[in-house]
């Protein structure tokens, strides 16, 4: 694991995350930071954006992340990439307003149930 993922290993759902409908992990990718992509090559795949090409993990073609166990649940929790360390929070650049933004996924039970960490 990376120093920078490591910093944010107090981030842990646990059983919020068991039986959710929301879904993420099923309908997202997460982009992978350059000191992850080593720990994820075999299974990674290239994206293409306005910022240029990045490496990504997870759900893709209507497909959901090939790390979901048969009960929805993630094999690789402890090792995710910080991408998904980091969800409900979303960051990203809003290529309309030219601005980086900082979103909360409101509809993941993390944030409904009140469990993010303070």
């Amino acid at each position: 694991m990376n120093k920078l993922s490591e910093r944010f290993d107090f981030i842990d759902f646990g059983p919020v995350c068991s039986g959710c409908e929301v879904n993420c992990c099923r309908r997202f990718y997460a982009v992978l930071l350059p000191e992850e992509e080593k720990d994820f090559e075999d299974i990674s795949f290239l994206i293409n954006t306005e910022l240029g090409t990045v490496k990504a993990i997870g759900s893709r073609n209507g497909r959901p992340c090939p790390y979901l166990d048969n009960l929805g649940k993630c094999s690789i929790y402890s090792l995710r990439p910080l991408d998904r360390r980091l969800w409900p929070v979303i960051i990203y650049y809003d290529f309309k307003t030219g601005k980086k933004v900082v979103y909360l996924d409101l509809d993941c039970p993390a944030v409904t149930s009140g469990k993010l960490p303070s």
